[in-house]
């Protein structure tokens, strides 16, 4: 790359690293969401087992067990990885900034010893 190419790369970057605060607020949002609406489910399907006679001892297993359970545990944990996802993008534009940074600085320098 180029200065200017270099410099274009890095506005880029710099953009999108001012969107990844709503971005990382909207993943753990959602994350929350679906950790609070799978812990309810939950405990109402663990209250209707039980309310059936069924054992304490396999109750826990029995709800996890339950499709629509199952399925907002499969929700909660995609929107947990996809919160982490966000997070570790934000970290990697950061070093990806000063990484061209700290390129950019360089090329400066050795251009202005000549």
């Amino acid at each position: 790359m180029d200065g200017v190419e270099d410099i274009l790369k890095l506005r880029e970057l710099l953009e999108q690293l001012l969107e990844m605060p709503d971005e990382i607020a909207r993943t753990g949002c959602q994350s929350a969401q679906n950790e609070y609406d799978y812990r309810t489910a939950l405990a109402v399907r663990e209250w209707e087992l039980r309310a059936d006679g069924i054992p304490v001892t396999i109750l826990g297993d029995l709800a996890r067990g339950d499709k629509s359970v199952a399925h907002l545990k499969l929700l909660r944990d995609s929107a947990e990885a996809m919160h982490k996802a966000a997070l570790e993008r934000n970290n990697a534009n950061k070093k990806a900034i000063d990484t061209l940074r700290d390129i950019i600085k360089a090329d400066y320098y050795q251009r202005e010893s000549f």
